[in-house]
């Protein structure tokens, strides 16, 4: 195994960010599969999957989940 380089340790642990800007624009299915797929099987605490994860594609989806 080849140890991970000081670049990519940069950008996992002292460059990233949470991501707080949003655009009004769909994204496409394949896209979604996509995250959904790198996401799902990523490290959690207890090896708990806790995320909730709905996708909404538009407002009358969205209205009674912001109500909550």
């Amino acid at each position: 195994m080849k140890p991970i380089d000081q670049a990519a340790i940069a950008q996992l642990f002292t460059e990233a960010r949470t991501h707080n800007v949003w655009q009004d624009r769909q994204v496409d299915d394949a896209t979604l599969h996509q995250i959904y797929d790198a996401m799902k099987f990523g490290p959690t605490a207890a090896n708990g999957s806790a995320a909730r994860i709905v996708f909404v594609r538009n407002a009358a989806e969205n209205a009674p989940l912001v109500e909550r």
